[in-house]
């Protein structure tokens, strides 16, 4: 296994994870604009780097029941720190945090940018693709996740 292999379940969390946070928050992370969204992120930014500044050298069993020190983790090695890192909030959970604010802001600005070229109806452009002779069309933009659930259950009812 590799990390592509962890891609989709990735994403499909954190759109379950902002959603819920919608719902719970009501959007606050736009409430100080585009200027507050970025310094939320600047403040994801920092505690990761504070993190990767910190000496950090994870204590090992030391087999009589105790711990003793381990080797120390160089300077900004991001994933050997977020493997060691025993915290519930740490490492991972900024980088969690920072992606999906990323996430976020961007869809904001992708929703204006629509709005603003007057696209907010219109279909996504098609894209053609072959692959071993076949000829495939498809949406340039796939649907979002509860848009294909939707889509899917709808095609279902028709059927019975």
């Amino acid at each position: 296994m590799n990390y592509s292999d962890k891609l989709d379940v990735i994403a499909r969390d954190d759109v379950v994870v902002l959603r819920k946070k919608d719902k719970e928050y009501g959007g606050s992370w736009l409430k100080r604009g585009g200027v507050g969204a970025f310094m939320m992120m600047c403040r994801k930014w920092d505690r990761l780097e504070t993190a990767m500044e910190r000496v950090f050298a994870p204590m090992s069993p030391s087999g009589d029941g105790g711990f003793l020190p381990g080797r120390e983790i160089p300077k900004y090695d991001i994933i050997e720190r977020g493997i060691a890192d025993p915290r519930e909030e740490g490492i991972l959970d900024d980088i969690g945090d920072l992606r999906r604010y990323l996430l976020l802001v961007e869809a904001e600005i992708r929703v204006r940018l629509d709005a603003k070229r007057g696209r907010e109806n219109q279909l996504p452009p098609k894209v053609r693709v072959t692959i071993d002779k076949w000829d495939i069309e498809a949406d340039a933009t796939p649907p979002s996740f509860g848009q294909q659930k939707r889509e899917e259950s709808l095609r279902r009812d028709d059927e019975v």
